[in-house]
């Protein structure tokens, strides 16, 4: 049996990984299968978006087909009259994050389709219990949850008490809120080191009260944040879980953030900071507050935990 993961993007995203971990652990629970990982790396924009969807509808072909949201409709459409199985992988949804009119029209058709067109061929990946709950309510259709999970011995391995008076911002986005910036100024003000990490190596830069740090290598880029007192994830959207404040849950690094959708799913169960501002963040961070998860959260997204998910939510036989 042929398994096919299509993706598109330039930067291995923490959503890329998470789709290409899903698709490898089908690959591993399905017996006599064979996964084929197709990934478009140009750049779709305007009118070239519909080569993305020429190109998702020449190869969306297999007995199994992992496709992120932006793929989804060319490839239900593919396959519409044939037994093949589509698995579309939704990470996080708001409809006031500042979409254009077109991608808010194509979301809305494609959630129409899939409210109209019930068939278990189609399944719903998501990846918190938040935007579980969402999507069993606004699509009422079964959703599989299949969360992050991570190489749980390699990340605490990292974990170090030699902290430096540094503060990890998380990862550099246009999805931050504007109180990261505002945490950076205050943090700057009480001789505080701030940093947003990137994938992007030309984003790597020096800015008045923060800085933006590329790492060539995975584990750098660990280290770092392990000897951070702090991350902080402050995003202005309903999240989809947020890998790095996993990783930085993992590494030994304590977590600060909102209440944003899957990202408040994660900050409750590994028993991190909740706040709603940047002046209720300083005030933990000045008295050095700390907490740690209990072990069955070390335990419950350990790579190796990643096919009991499978056997127990999904129905490929």
């Amino acid at each position: 049996m042929e398994i096919r993961y299509l993706s598109h993007g330039i930067l291995e995203s923490g959503g890329y990984w998470h789709e290409l971990f899903l698709a490898q652990t089908l690959e591993k629970k399905t017996p006599g299968s064979h996964l084929i990982i197709l990934r478009n790396n140009s750049i779709f924009r305007g009118w070239r978006h519909i080569l993305l969807q020429y190109w998702a509808w020449k190869n969306c072909r297999s007995a199994i087909n992992i496709v992120v949201v932006r793929l989804a409709m060319i490839s239900i459409l593919r396959n519409l009259f044939s037994e093949n199985r589509i698995f579309i992988v939704i990470h996080n949804y708001d409809k006031d994050d500042g979409k254009s009119f077109a991608l808010r029209f194509y979301y809305n058709l494609l959630f129409l389709l899939l409210r109209i067109y019930k068939t278990s061929r189609i399944n719903i990946v998501v990846v918190s219990p938040y935007f579980k709950k969402y999507f069993e309510k606004r699509l009422n259709s079964r959703v599989l949850l299949f969360p992050n999970f991570f190489d749980t011995g390699l990340l605490t391995s990292f974990e170090t008490k030699n902290k430096k008076n540094r503060i990890h911002l998380g990862q550099w986005s246009a999805k931050n809120s504007d109180e990261i910036f505002t945490l950076a100024a205050l943090l700057k003000q009480n001789n505080y080191e701030s940093y947003f990490s990137s994938l992007d190596s030309n984003m790597e830069n020096k800015y008045m009260n923060y800085g933006i740090r590329y790492f060539d290598t995975y584990d750098r880029y660990l280290s770092a944040m392990a000897e951070s007192l702090y991350t902080i994830a402050f995003p202005k959207v309903q999240e989809g879980w947020n890998r790095v404040a996993h990783e930085s849950v993992l590494v030994g690094t304590n977590l600060i953030g909102f209440d944003q959708g899957g990202l408040g799913d994660l900050l409750r169960e590994s028993n991190m900071f909740i706040v709603s501002s940047a002046a209720e963040a300083l005030k933990l961070i000045m008295e050095n507050r700390q907490t740690r998860p209990n072990d069955n959260f070390y335990k419950k997204y350990d790579i190796n935990n990643a096919t009991n998910y499978l056997n127990e939510t999904s129905n490929i036989e």
